[in-house]
């Protein structure tokens, strides 16, 4: 028999509410259900730097290192299954002695923490007071439900209701070993998001609220929203993140995007440490001035230009992701001495290399006039699978509801008019700065040739390819996604980001 290891480890149970019944009434819904149940708590679980471990019948089992991270899972999954309501689960957490043996997970405290989603409303998540303990300066509000006796478990054990605001009027004597909750307004809320792709640029980002619901959020970063005006009289929004005093990183980002609503650490993670990062909002998007008719390699320019100037930045480094490549092209011959190296992501200099790739995106204004946002099931099928062919059925929910607050119908018609019209391949062969490019072999929406024409056109460019065909790696990708991260983090080094 093998050696048993013993290790402290943050333990959430979940079970579908009146799972019996649905199976009774509706055996493939009742399937249906369990399977979806599965992939929403593998797939935030692994975000939340947990593991999934197992489950049996209706119930799940995931452990994670850190308390913190399991509220926030749990968090997460009640807000993505509430978003779209086909069944509700209910959620357990306890911090405890795990012992592992022969590859399984026993001991005591897997015990206490499958008896606890019993004690849960449908949709809600209660907690041991040991896990509460970890909670302090985490605004995440815990309500003392009093101790409760489980099942083959020796003395009752005090419980606790998460979310929503903490009980402020319970004296200090009954928080169990002295734990206290940070309170404060819509503290929920900053728990809550959505992991979406953003066309072109954004890929499982993390958001803050959406038309239609909540979906988790996954990470959050600090930063400072501010508006430029551009030469033209556009309103320009810019946000700054990351190390105020370290070589700049400017994000020269797609289309579909809103800084208020969140921007993807996928891109930023690995940066904000050492760099002082730019994001930014083009016309016609986010909090940009809507309602614009130019839409020109131009008018992006000078968007580009309004941001950096505003911020201050002197010289700095661009990553260009997806239809941010020929904007970085055409600002970088325009102005060489301010940029010192330049990553492109999923871009291209010319949609017409591929022909018919070209005249796929000729045809999509008019669709995207009358269609965009809308609900309408072939319309959201041809862009899932443009974008996002193998991603999750939760990527595809939330990229249809951030269409809808980040762009109008008109404006996304404009630019994606745009992106046939756009030629930058002469100016990229004047470029003289180190480059880097990272594309996805099989990305159906800018296909891999592109990518690759960039590495052949510009002098001394790098080329690094990763697997896959969704444009951006998608959630489950944790691979891909590292390696894009590792590629972006050490191609911008701080000892060489300014050369």
């Amino acid at each position: 028999m093998a050696e048993a290891e013993r290790r402290l480890l943050a333990i959430l149970f979940t079970d579908i509410v009146g799972y019996t019944a649905m199976v009774g009434a509706d055996e493939q819904k009742g399937i249906e259900a369990r399977e979806e149940h599965r992939r929403v708590i593998q797939t935030l679980s692994t975000q939340f730097h947990g593991e999934f471990v197992d489950e049996s019948g209706d119930a799940s089992l995931s452990i994670f290192p850190s308390a913190v991270d399991a509220v926030k899972c749990a968090t997460a999954v009640q807000a993505v299954l509430a978003a779209e309501p086909k069944f509700q689960v209910r959620i357990g957490l306890h911090v405890g002695d795990v012992v592992e043996r022969d590859g399984r997970l026993i001991g005591y405290g897997i015990n206490v923490a499958s008896r606890l989603p019993a004690q849960a409303e449908p949709g809600g998540i209660v907690a041991t007071d040991r896990v509460v303990e970890h909670l302090r300066n985490q605004n995440i509000g815990a309500r003392p439900l009093g101790e409760r006796v489980l099942k083959n478990v020796a003395e009752p054990v005090p419980i606790y209701a998460i979310g929503g605001a903490a009980e402020t009027a319970a004296p200090a004597s009954k928080l169990s070993r002295g734990a206290r909750i940070g309170i404060a307004a819509g503290a929920a809320a900053t728990l809550l998001g959505v992991w979406l792709f953003l066309l072109g640029g954004l890929e499982n980002a993390i958001l803050f609220g959406v038309s239609r619901g909540i979906i988790p959020l996954a990470e959050q970063f600090d930063q400072e929203i501010a508006f430029a005006t551009t030469s033209d009289g556009a309103r320009i929004a810019y946000a700054t993140a990351g190390n105020p005093d370290g070589p700049p990183v400017v994000m020269a980002l797609g289309w579909v995007t809103h800084l208020e609503r969140g921007f993807n650490a996928l891109w930023v993670k690995g940066l904000l440490a050492n760099h002082k990062v730019l994001l930014y909002d083009g016309r016609g998007t986010g909090l940009s001035d809507r309602g614009v008719d130019d839409f020109s390699l131009d008018a992006k320019v000078r968007d580009l230009e309004a941001a950096v100037d505003a911020a201050g930045l002197d010289r700095f480094g661009v990553v260009a992701i997806s239809a941010g490549g020929p904007t970085t092209v055409a600002y970088t011959l325009r102005h060489p001495e301010r940029v010192a190296r330049i990553a492109f992501y999923g871009s291209f200099l010319w949609l017409g290399t591929i022909p018919k790739h070209l005249e796929m995106w000729k045809t999509l204004p008019p669709l995207v006039a009358a269609s965009w946002g809308q609900d309408n099931p072939v319309f959201r099928q041809l862009f899932s699978n443009l974008f996002m062919p193998s991603a999750s059925d939760l990527a595809v929910r939330a990229f249809n509801e951030f269409q809808q607050i980040s762009m109008t119908p008109e404006d996304a018609a404009g630019f994606i008019g745009s992106l046939a019209v756009t030629d930058v391949r002469e100016l990229a062969r004047g470029i003289r700065v180190p480059v880097l490019v990272v594309h996805r072999r099989g990305d159906l929406a800018v296909p891999y040739p592109l990518g690759r024409e960039i590495a052949a056109v510009i002098p001394g460019a790098k080329l690094v390819t990763l697997e896959g065909d969704n444009h951006a790696p998608s959630l489950e990708e944790q691979e891909a996604i590292e390696e894009l991260q590792s590629s972006l983090t050490e191609f911008f080094a701080p000892d060489i980001a300014s050369r």
